[in-house]
């Protein structure tokens, strides 16, 4: 049985709706739970399936944040990998992230939101085949990191060891990038991975590029501030 036929089987999903955080496949994702109703949620995930779906609030969202405001239809579905419930009722998590989802239906009846969800498959995804480092998105991000300042490679630097396909690859990469809400959402909602990896790859070789000229700057004596 596969994940996504895991998942079918064991029902709805808590749905934890948050402004500004995209959550993607294979990434991991630390919460701070303090809200009255996430707590419940947080303890009902702990003695069911241990499943929490994370999507984005639509625009507008501050009016009604206390009620149920809308959300966008898709999010990325994880796992409780580990929890601490602290003294005052609160719980801290670690998300690991499993699938792409899509909203089907949605469910009354708890204080948090649950939804019957669509687990959505990536298209043109393929095996790691020959080790990580056969592909040239794990060896152009290397690349990448390797001209980092020393300070910012370790913040940088990614085990690829986990990723089965290139789809994983793509998505970890781009979690590490500073994308607005719009664009990180964009790449969560597109499922042909060869799309997801010429997007990461072009992230890789602007970021590059940047870190190229400011280099040839520094080395030219060039200051900013002239500017």
């Amino acid at each position: 049985m596969d994940l996504h036929e895991e998942l079918k089987v064991s029902g709805p999903i808590s749905i934890f709706p948050l402004p500004s955080t995209v959550f993607y496949p294979k990434t991991l994702l630390p919460l701070h739970i303090f809200e009255p109703r996430y707590r419940e949620m947080t303890a009902d995930a702990l003695k069911g399936n241990k499943l929490i779906g994370m999507v984005l609030l639509r625009p507008g969202w501050e009016e009604h944040y206390f009620e149920n405001p809308e959300i966008l239809s898709v999010g990325c579905v994880g796992t409780i990998d580990r929890s601490t419930l602290l003294e005052d009722g609160k719980y801290n998590i670690l998300l690991r992230g499993l699938s792409r989802f899509r909203i089907v239906a949605e469910l009354r009846g708890k204080s948090y939101r649950r939804a019957e969800v669509e687990l959505l498959r990536n298209i043109h995804d393929r095996p790691m085949s020959g080790g990580t480092g056969a592909h040239p998105l794990i060896e152009r991000y290397r690349n990448y990191c390797a001209r980092l300042p020393k300070k910012l490679r370790e913040k940088h630097r990614l085990d690829f060891d986990g990723c089965e396909t290139l789809g994983e690859a793509a998505d970890r990469v781009a979690y590490q990038f500073d994308l607005n809400l719009g664009q990180k959402q964009s790449f969560l909602e597109e499922l042909d991975v060869r799309n997801r990896t010429k997007t990461v790859l072009s992230l890789i070789e602007l970021k590059t590029g940047i870190i190229n000229l400011s280099k040839s700057h520094l080395r030219e004596g060039f200051d900013a501030r002239s500017n």
